[in-house]
């Protein structure tokens, strides 16, 4: 097996440090070269190799930095993210244009960014941000607006107190809907919408009978009503006077084609696909004028949907393995092996490894290093199966430690067992693994075993049966928790006294957001 090529080299440090030089941040480097971070995670290398990246913060930390000027001037400022936080402060177009900015105009300085301290929890950044401001206010002009200690706006436009407010500026729910979109969304997200309702009640239109004749009587068409007022028709499709009032309006009609327009428009078509999407209208006049299948059948099939066999095998070039190209593209990789005849064309250029194979020797070393047959199956099954192969397997596991036999029970033991039981749910209740071994034996056993016992049965009277069921909210509750009760009930007809069945009441049609 000397002849063979490796396809899968040891990683060396150098390698996964030059790897690493790729990313500014951890996070980048674990989720786009995951293989790398593992190395170097699994040899102890990993703060060595990951030591030029920064940290990314978050609302829960927040590192301290400082802006200088030439002339004197300083601003000191805590951030969750040092990048978006510089480009906000030098940002002109915003709403209050921050003090750096301001005094870069008025001085034409450019300011000087740097990072004070690394990530830290909230508590702590607050007071390093009160500590800097005190030591560089010694020797610098302060741009601050604060004394420091705050956390800023590195947080949600909205709060709950925010979207109340605006909830309490309203007079009804569909106002506040339309006149503060984004705090409706948030609402929505948070699933405030409850206790909105409770502020704003949600308005239910009642339709009644007259109400929607005169909806309808104002509209000429059927379209014309469904869009203005599509609450009156679900009431009047709920009422049942829907098609009665739609009667008396004009529905559309379909536009008339000849045959020749319509032997024209295919013209122009390449695919069976575009007919229907480019015009459906005059595909169902072709169909009630019977030319449809011939029309059909002067166009080209339509196109197989995905990539074709060309742009796999481009896709696949830039591999060497077939493990590289399942790992990186798993979906293509799953569609050229479905594909007869693919998996050729697209992995012709990749080489193929074997695995090498074990010797004798090999196999008992990897063997000596296990106590138990399950750890050594489970730690290496290659040198497991091998010994199993080349006959070696006794010699390999002979210093092993093998499962001790459960202490099996004799029939005698069960025999002498139950003849103590003259009732079998008792023997049932009290020896349930017992009884579960005698089934097991078969059915002579069962009745050598169990035959002397008496099976005793349930009886009730109907007055203790209802009285039982009252303690049970509903059928499926009882049957749950007493079956024998439930099916005495259903066999005597007695399940509706005992749980009656509620009256349905119609109810009044209201309609809200167009539904019934």
């Amino acid at each position: 097996m000397s002849h063979i090529i490796s396809l899968n080299p040891k990683r060396t440090l150098e390698e996964v440090t030059k790897e690493a030089e790729k990313y500014e941040f951890r996070v980048d480097f674990q989720k786009k070269s995951n293989w790398a971070y593992l190395w170097a995670r699994k040899h102890g290398v990993i703060d060595e190799v990951c030591k030029h990246m920064r940290h990314k913060g978050n609302l829960k930390k927040r590192c301290i930095y400082a802006v200088t000027f030439e002339d004197g001037y300083a601003y000191i400022g805590l951030t969750c993210n040092t990048k978006e936080r510089w480009q906000r402060h030098m940002n002109k177009c915003e709403q209050n244009q921050s003090h750096v900015y301001q005094h870069a105009v008025a001085s034409n300085l450019q300011p000087n960014f740097s990072q004070l301290t690394d990530y830290l929890p909230e508590k702590e950044a607050k007071e390093k941000e009160s500590y800097y401001i005190r030591e560089y206010s010694l020797h610098w002009e302060l741009l601050n607006g604060s004394k420091g200690g705050e956390l800023g706006t590195c947080s949600y436009k909205w709060t709950k107190k925010a979207v109340f407010e605006r909830v309490n500026k309203c007079v009804s729910y569909s106002e506040f809907r339309e006149k503060y979109p984004e705090a409706y969304s948030f609402a929505l997200k948070r699933k405030w919408n409850k206790e909105i309702e409770l502020i704003l009640p949600k308005e239910r239109t009642t339709w009644p009978e007259e109400k929607i004749r005169l909806r309808f009587e104002e509209c000429k068409t059927v379209h014309e009503v469904r869009e203005k007022y599509p609450s009156a028709c679900n009431a009047a499709k709920a009422m049942g006077i829907y098609e009665e009032l739609c009667s008396k309006l004009k529905r559309d009609v379909n536009q008339t084609y000849t045959e020749q327009e319509i032997r024209q428009f295919v013209g122009t078509l390449r695919y069976q696909q575009e007919f229907a999407k480019k015009n459906r209208s005059m595909m169902n006049a072709a169909i009630r004028l019977g030319i449809y299948e011939e029309l059909k059948s002067s166009l080209l099939p339509n196109p197989p949907r995905g990539k074709k066999l060309e742009d796999y095998i481009e896709l696949a070039s830039n591999y060497d393995t077939r493990g590289e190209f399942k790992n990186a593209h798993p979906g293509a990789y799953a569609v050229i092996r479905s594909k007869d005849g693919w998996a050729e064309k697209c992995f012709a250029h990749m080489k193929y490894v074997c695995r090498p194979e074990l010797d004798n020797q090999n196999i008992l070393k990897s063997a000596s290093l296990h106590s138990s047959i399950s750890a050594w199956k489970k730690d290496d099954p290659g040198a497991y199966y091998a010994a199993r192969r080349k006959d070696i397997f006794a010699e390999a596991t002979k210093h092993m430690t093998r499962p001790t036999n459960h202490n099996k029970k004799s029939d005698t033991f069960y025999i002498e067992l139950s003849r103590q039981y003259n009732i079998l749910k008792d023997f049932k209740t009290d020896c349930p693994n017992e009884y579960a071994a005698i089934c097991r034996r078969g059915k002579d056993f069962q009745v050598l075993c169990l035959g002397h016992m008496k099976r005793v049965k349930h009886y009730y009277t109907k007055e203790q049966a209802l009285f039982i069921a009252k303690e049970y909210s509903g059928r499926t509750a009882l049957y749950k928790g007493n079956n024998s009760v439930y099916h005495y009930l259903r066999k005597h007809k007695l399940l509706d006294i005992a749980f009656p069945k509620k009256q349905i009441i119609n109810p009044i049609i209201h309609i809200s957001n167009g539904k019934t």
